[in-house]
């Protein structure tokens, strides 16, 4: 596909983990473009998941959090999927593909995520993203008022 080597093995200034090859090889097959149209190609190192000192917007956070979520519930494909979303930039994309995800595979990821996610800019109002956050908030909330233990009742 590429019709020539990825990289120069003789060139010293490129240090990428096999993961990041590899997401970077697949973002490259997925959107059919060149490996320096890659968002991170510029980077000296580009940003990880598994690196969390690599990630520069919170968001990145987000969706690795997202997809850490995904790969507990052992759905590595679309973990995958949003990890390459995540590195492409597009968080609102990566926003509606893990709450569509979650919300397939029957997940409530935890409250103060779902929060956090509301709270960023890119999760715009009307979105996928947005739809089923709020959902799954009214969800928790109710059921946390349910699970909620009676009053004590002091008597003299």
């Amino acid at each position: 596909m590429f019709h020539e080597p990825f990289f120069n093995i003789e060139d010293t200034s490129i240090n990428v983990s096999d993961e990041e090859l590899y997401r970077w090889v697949s973002w490259c097959i997925f959107y059919g473009r060149s490996k320096d149209e890659y968002p991170l190609a510029n980077r000296e190192t580009p940003a990880s998941a598994d690196d969390l000192d690599d990630l520069d917007d919170p968001d990145d956070l987000l969706l690795a959090d997202f997809a850490q979520i995904l790969e507990e519930a052992k759905a590595y494909q679309d973990a995958d999927i949003l990890d390459n979303i995540a590195i492409a930039g597009e968080f609102a994309i990566g926003f509606d593909f893990a709450m569509l995800s979650c919300r397939e595979l029957g997940i409530t990821p935890p409250t103060q995520l779902l929060q956090s996610m509301m709270g960023s800019p890119r999760c715009e109002k009307g979105s996928h993203a947005y739809e089923i956050g709020n959902a799954l908030l009214r969800k928790t909330k109710a059921t946390d008022v349910d699970n909620e233990p009676p009053e004590t009742v002091v008597r003299d």
